[in-house]
């Protein structure tokens, strides 16, 4: 019965009992002394000063003052991971993200095709076809939205554009 279940469901109990065989890791000097307390200092009388004599602290002092912090990568790339993320079934229990609900979906899709209504139809064609590159489902659905909302564009609405090439002002009526 062990053997059908998913190895990484026993990761914590396999790491414990390796760990378990191993000797406790023992806290070493830059040197690779060992260290018994790294907490407290040694000093001269209860409130007295610092002794030099205290590698350790010495040690600590010096890896702390030189320490260096690395400046930010700007647009750093990724290491490690590679491909796309596809959600494969219902990941309610791990994420709360609602970008990957189906009613945040539509609410995107509705969001855009909102905003391409007012375009041009040779725009709007265009958009459709970018949106429809990276994600087909998503260029369908704002292609379906567009088409109800160009249907229900009034027949007597007017619009005026200016062609690019040859910056002449046309009129074009909706009822195409």
């Amino acid at each position: 019965m062990a053997d059908s279940r998913d190895p990484a469901s026993d990761q914590m109990k396999l790491w414990k009992e390796q760990r378990a065989s191993q000797k406790p890791d023992v806290l070493t000097t830059g040197g690779g002394n060992p260290v018994g307390d790294k907490l407290n200092s040694m000093t001269a009388g209860p409130r007295g000063p610092l002794l030099v004599q205290d590698v350790v602290f010495t040690d600590e002092m010096a890896h702390f003052d030189r320490e260096r912090i690395p400046e930010r990568v700007v647009h750093a790339k990724g290491a490690g991971a590679f491909g796309y993320f596809e959600v494969t079934h219902d990941i309610t229990r791990y994420c709360k993200a609602k970008v990957l609900s189906e009613e945040e979906r539509k609410r995107l899709c509705e969001n855009i095709a909102g905003h391409l209504k007012d375009a041009q139809l040779f725009i709007q064609k265009k958009a459709v076809k970018n949106f429809s590159d990276v994600h087909p489902e998503y260029g369908a659905r704002i292609q379906a939205l567009l088409d109800k909302y160009n249907t229900e564009r009034p027949k007597n609405a007017i619009h005026t554009y200016i062609q690019a090439r040859s910056h002449l002002a046309a009129k074009e009526k909706a009822n195409l």
